[in-house]
């Protein structure tokens, strides 16, 4: 590790683990966004083989208006990525001049560890980490039917 104390990186933020996995996570993005649209051309090419009046029409236009906002949400969080790795980008250029004043190592493999963990449980299902607020009421475990006999 003293090699990394002898000169200055001009360009910190491309050895970040952290950085690089923001990358990864934009690349998936895109690349999502991508093989949507490719299903959407191939469904909109179907139903002009089909008849008019067929009844796969709808189940079809169904089907393009879902993956098109499927497409609007992943070019949403594609921009969240890309705005969370240029953030990421500056932070990490004011660690490396920490790490190196301080003379520690860096990328700091623990940070890394934290942000991997914190990035798991953003991904899980949320009725994992909470329960809702109807979690609450008397009613929360019971069928729906029950409910509605017990108003008779």
């Amino acid at each position: 590790m003293t090699s990394c104390y002898e000169f200055r990186d001009k360009s910190p933020e491309l050895s970040d683990l952290i950085y690089i996995d923001l990358g990864k996570d934009i690349d998936r993005a895109s690349k999502t966004i991508i093989i949507r649209q490719d299903e959407i051309n191939k469904i909109k090419n179907d139903i002009e083989a089909l008849p008019v009046r067929s009844a796969k029409v709808p189940v079809k236009n169904e089907r393009i208006r879902v993956l098109s906002e499927d497409i609007k949400r992943l070019e949403q969080l594609k921009l969240f990525f890309e705005i969370k790795r240029k953030k990421r980008a500056v932070l990490a250029r004011m660690e490396y001049e920490i790490a190196l004043k301080n003379k520690k190592e860096w990328p700091d493999k623990e940070v890394f560890q934290k942000y991997m963990v914190a990035k798991k449980l953003n991904n899980s299902p949320i009725y994992t980490i909470n329960k809702s607020d109807n979690s609450r009421s008397s009613t929360h475990k019971k069928d729906v039917q029950e409910i509605l006999d017990s108003d008779k």
